[in-house]
């Protein structure tokens, strides 16, 4: 992710609206997206509406010990008009692709976290 902003706040987080860029391996990707849960330290989900591609993104968080805790990611990708198809042809290479995007994503993540302690 290379830019991300809130649109829209609302009361209790679940409805805010934000925009968010990625950029992977050079291909730049903007994405609207909305908050559909937020049950802090537990979950965390949202709806990203893309030009391509939707992405439904659901974090489960489970405290491991008190300095450790055990992400888990579920995600699925909903393609539109033409992405369908290439979607359906190469799904096992998207699907890995994605997995790498996601490990890459993770270990940012965890470096952030770490680095505000």
């Amino acid at each position: 992710m290379i830019e991300d902003e809130i649109i829209e706040e609302t009361p209790g987080v679940v409805g805010t609206t934000f925009r968010s860029v990625t950029d992977t391996n050079g291909n730049r990707m903007e994405f609207q997206g909305i908050i559909t849960t937020f049950d802090p330290p537990n979950q965390h989900g949202v709806h990203l509406t893309g030009k391509q591609f939707d992405i439904l993104v659901d974090y489960q968080f489970e405290s491991l010990t008190p300095e450790r805790t055990r992400v888990t990611q579920s995600s699925q990708v909903i393609g539109k008009g033409f992405m369908k198809f290439v979607f359906m042809l190469i799904g096992k290479l998207a699907s890995k692709a994605s997995q790498d995007a996601v490990s890459k994503e993770l270990k940012n993540l965890k470096a952030f976290c770490e680095s505000t302690e």
